[in-house]
């Protein structure tokens, strides 16, 4: 049916650049739920990571707060008036 015309492209034609398309589409849209899943994994081991960092910061903050409190307490206990001294 091409009334008169001149036919471009043909019925055939059209159903291959159709399919070539589709058959693109879909090779790219595999890349990239390949790459999305990569990246997923990336970013879980990132994240524990991040967990491992962050406990043993903690523990190191929690160490060092008894360090500091273990100094302070013998500070006050050097300052400490005892009865028997005298004030001067």
């Amino acid at each position: 049916m091409s009334y008169g015309r001149r036919v471009l492209y043909s019925q055939e034609r059209v159903r291959n650049l159709v399919r070539a398309i589709r058959a693109d589409a879909w090779a790219s849209h595999y890349d990239t739920v390949v790459e999305l899943r990569r990246l997923q994994l990336e970013v879980a081991e990132l994240r524990d990571i991040f967990g491992l960092v962050v406990a043993t910061l903690r523990t190191q903050a929690e160490a060092d707060v008894a360090t500091l409190r273990r100094q302070l307490e013998y500070a006050l206990a050097r300052i400490e008036r005892r009865p028997d001294k005298p004030l001067h």
